[in-house]
């Protein structure tokens, strides 16, 4: 895959256990380093809104972690009611060394 700054690639992933790889699809490592993780609460509005606090306000108060917003992994809950009060999800942010 090649890199460009215009290009904006959205992966929907599981955990690879080897074997033969699908046609169409690619075997891509994630990188080493440090990881932030926040799980979130309360549906997929919620997700939303706190998502973007990450990013405006949460990252701005901590400099010294370095967050850049280039590369996060999101997780939901399989099966669930996403809009259910009680329904969990997260982002983890990659932190650059």
């Amino acid at each position: 895959m090649s890199k460009c700054e215009s290009t904006f690639h959205y992966l929907i992933a599981g955990t690879y256990e080897r074997g033969e790889v699908p046609e169409g699809m690619e075997v891509m490592a994630l990188p080493d380093g440090k990881w932030l993780k926040f799980y979130f609460e309360g549906g997929m509005k919620a997700f939303q809104q706190q998502y973007q606090e990450i990013f405006t306000k949460w990252t701005p108060e901590h400099p010294e972690m370095d967050v850049k917003p280039d590369m996060s992994v999101e997780w939901y809950e399989s099966g669930a009611n996403i809009d259910a009060p009680d329904y969990q999800c997260g982002v983890m942010v990659h932190i650059p060394e």
